[in-house]
């Protein structure tokens, strides 16, 4: 889940390129990307924008589809993931929030 709130005390817009509003993604311990939540998927081309009022929070989630993971479909294995979620503004990201770290055992 990818949270964003405006802080500011005055409205704030997001312009998005396309009706993906976000995107999240899981590395591997070495850094290389497994999987990326839009991948695979196909977004309308229309310029969307995001409007916040003061102090508005909204939540984006997305579900691990291990099926879109590049590579085999094995489990994964024991390390540590970092998995990052941000809004896509198409010219680089316009909130992203810390990445969140994944230990499997």
């Amino acid at each position: 889940m990818l949270r964003v709130e405006n802080r500011s005390g005055v409205a704030q817009r997001v312009s998005l390129p396309s009706a993906r509003t976000c995107d999240f993604s899981l590395s591997a311990p070495d850094g290389s990307e497994l999987w990326r939540f839009s991948r695979g998927r196909m977004y309308a081309q229309m310029l969307t924008e995001l409007a916040f009022e003061p102090g508005e929070q909204r939540e984006f989630r997305a579900t691990f589809d291990p099926s879109l993971r590049r590579g085999a479909r094995a489990p994964l294995a024991p390390g540590r993931y970092s998995l990052r979620g941000w809004l896509e503004t198409g010219g680089g990201a316009a909130a992203e929030a810390p990445p969140v770290e994944l230990v499997l055992e």
